[in-house]
């Protein structure tokens, strides 16, 4: 279990079963965390990102599933 602190979380919906990969990038496009790289089938998910090691800024979460990227936002506060 991580450690106490900050924690959000992040949801997905994934349409076909197939690999898929949840990156958190800084801004400068480097990988900080992987949250998820298995295979899933289709449904509604959710990662828990904790944030407490992280410095307040803004950065990018990258879902890939079978090779298709879709990426958002997210900003850290603290």
């Amino acid at each position: 279990m991580p450690a106490a602190g900050f924690m959000t979380n992040i949801p997905y919906h994934i349409a076909t079963a197939g690999k898929v990969k949840l990156d958190v990038l800084n801004l400068r496009g480097e990988v900080v965390t992987t949250l998820l790289d298995h295979q899933l089938q289709p449904g509604e998910y959710k990662a828990e990102f904790y944030t407490t090691r992280y410095p307040a800024g803004t950065y990018l979460c990258r879902l890939d599933v079978n090779g298709t990227v879709d990426s958002r936002k997210i900003v850290v506060i603290k």
